[in-house]
């Protein structure tokens, strides 16, 4: 498996940390529309392409 992790250079380690346990602190939870098997990937990408959202689209790895 070739896999491939990407950050980002928007905050520093301590905002970053800051930002966690405020997420923990309070549970806050992502808004999840829909999930999908990893082998409908595709209509994760039509969901999004058609819009009409009301949160996250996830795709379930196994």
């Amino acid at each position: 498996q070739q896999l491939r992790v990407i950050g980002s250079t928007g905050s520093t380690r301590d905002e970053t940390a800051a930002m966690v346990d405020f997420v923990e602190r309070h549970q806050l939870r992502p808004v999840i529309d829909r999930v999908y098997p990893l082998d409908e990937i595709h209509l994760g990408f039509q969901a999004m392409i058609d819009g009409g959202l009301s949160g996250k689209v996830v795709i379930a790895i196994p």
